[in-house]
């Protein structure tokens, strides 16, 4: 089976938990913020890219300054088929959410 855990530097870590927290940082401001140059900070968030431990990012959006007050959860389990009503619902459901 194959080892899926990645050794990370202090460095690693440090560059990670800037991008947490503003993942619009510049390389230039990265590198300053923890104490290293440029090319090897930049190496270093390819690297982590690479590796899978930064998956992506990604816009934190406010939902009241788009005029959502709350944000609803809602569920839904279909435990029975009848007559085929479960697939449509399904597919209803999954048509109204996109």
């Amino acid at each position: 089976m194959e080892n899926l855990s990645v050794s990370l530097h202090k460095k690693d870590i440090q560059l990670l938990m800037l991008l947490q927290q503003d993942a619009r940082l510049t390389n230039q401001q990265l590198a300053e913020q923890c104490g290293m140059s440029a090319t090897p900070c930049w190496r270093r968030i390819r690297q982590l890219e690479e590796a899978g431990v930064i998956a992506g990012y990604r816009a934190v959006l406010d939902r009241k300054k788009q005029g959502w007050e709350f944000w609803p959860l809602s569920g839904l389990i279909l435990t029975a088929t009848v007559n085929n009503r479960q697939s449509i619902l399904s597919r209803r459901c999954v048509s109204y959410l996109r």
